[in-house]
């Protein structure tokens, strides 16, 4: 159901499956980019990971980098939009007025530093005709393959020509159109390029900023101990961006055993590891809008209303997962048993909760369109 990969909670940048928060089941292929562009649409393999920002009911101008001496506006709920999920932009648009930043999942890159856009003109005016900040998230992931992904981010961030292009054409891309900036969705990167991958951040927002345009960076949930084996430093990006977006989310994944996607006593580890990193003004929460459906180790991922008609469907007795705080079912027969994990209202406000009680100045979602009625209502109107 969303773009992200899934990824190991204990060890977030080799095990890369696709999530559900940024890939349902691929139904469709992802993007993939050759030289010459892509041959395929990007469609969510299976529920991977997504994220969001902002700053509610300004105007783009508001969202010039802030200098030392100037505070920023709070910025709130945030949520990404996807081209695969026709829901996803008739939701966003029903939720506009509540977002202060949209991140639209439309863009890779390409083996020769440059970028394909996949978003048609007029969906982008759609979006910019509610007025909500838009960053034009770009991503790594070409193909299914995680390993061709990976090999396409290094080759880019260490031939110093194809680097310099790729910054070039983001440049290009975040000033031909109405956006506000770039989101950043790299995944898969070797620990050994933490250096090679800060630098390139670097370059990039330096050359943004002189745009007066915006950059945020997608980042795996970390925590202490596994923040020495990740090649994104907290630390060291955090100086670098306009906002650190934690995908705080797929600690239980498709290849793992299941449960709970975002438990409350993990996503509070993160959120204090981030705090300690990272200028609290830059941190935003991911929260996942999507279920898996787990057999075996084998899992899918579901919108929430799926989740809802799949629990009517078998007449499913709603369970609570007291070691996560998260909501799950089980149906099928004992030999094909299946496992929903999935979010709701309650373990949705719980999160909140958690986040407005570490000071979290804003919090998107992954993705919107995968999101129910009940669910926008209780994260509507984040306030820290």
């Amino acid at each position: 159901m969303g773009r992200k990969r899934a990824r190991d909670a204990r060890n977030p940048e080799d095990a890369r499956q696709p999530s559900a928060a940024r890939h349902l089941d691929r139904n469709g292929a992802g993007h993939t980019t050759q030289d010459q562009g892509p041959t395929r649409h990007r469609l969510p393999p299976r529920f991977a990971a997504l994220m969001l920002a902002a700053v509610i009911g300004v105007s783009l101008t508001a969202f010039e980098r802030p200098s030392v001496n100037r505070t920023p506006a709070p910025p709130r709920d945030s949520g990404f939009v996807v081209l695969y999920d026709p829901a996803s932009v008739r939701v966003f648009a029903a939720q506009a007025p509540k977002l202060a930043m949209v991140y639209l999942d439309a863009a890779v890159i390409t083996s020769q530093g440059g970028l394909y856009d996949s978003a048609p003109p007029s969906l982008v005016s759609e979006l910019a005709a509610h007025h909500v900040p838009i960053e034009l998230t770009v991503s790594n992931l070409v193909s299914p393959n995680a390993g061709t992904d990976r090999k396409l981010l290094v080759r880019l961030l260490n031939k110093g020509g194809r680097e310099a292009a790729l910054i070039s054409a983001l440049v290009s891309l975040a000033t031909s159109g109405p956006y506000a900036g770039i989101n950043l969705d790299f995944e898969g990167v070797p620990r050994r390029e933490r250096g090679a991958l800060t630098a390139f951040v670097g370059r990039l927002e330096a050359a943004l900023h002189r745009r007066e345009k915006l950059l945020s960076i997608d980042v795996p949930a970390l925590t202490p101990k596994r923040a020495r084996s990740s090649a994104f430093s907290y630390r060291a990006l955090g100086r670098r961006v306009d906002a650190i977006l934690l995908m705080a989310y797929d600690y239980s994944y498709p290849g793992s055993r299941p449960g709970p996607i975002a438990p409350l006593w993990w996503v509070r580890q993160v959120l204090t590891y981030a705090k300690a990193t990272v200028p609290l003004a830059k941190i935003r929460l991911g929260l996942p809008f999507y279920g898996y459906d787990w057999v075996g180790r084998r899992a899918s991922g579901l919108t929430l209303l799926q989740v809802k008609s799949l629990a009517g469907l078998h007449r499913a007795r709603i369970r609570w997962d007291a070691h996560g705080d998260v909501p799950y079912f089980r149906y099928g027969p004992r030999r094909a048993r299946h496992t929903v994990y999935f979010t709701d209202r309650r373990s949705l406000v719980l999160e909140l909760q958690a986040a407005r009680q570490a000071g979290i100045p804003g919090v998107f979602y992954w993705f919107v369109g995968s999101g129910t009625g009940s669910v926008f209502t209780a994260a509507a109107n984040y306030q820290p």
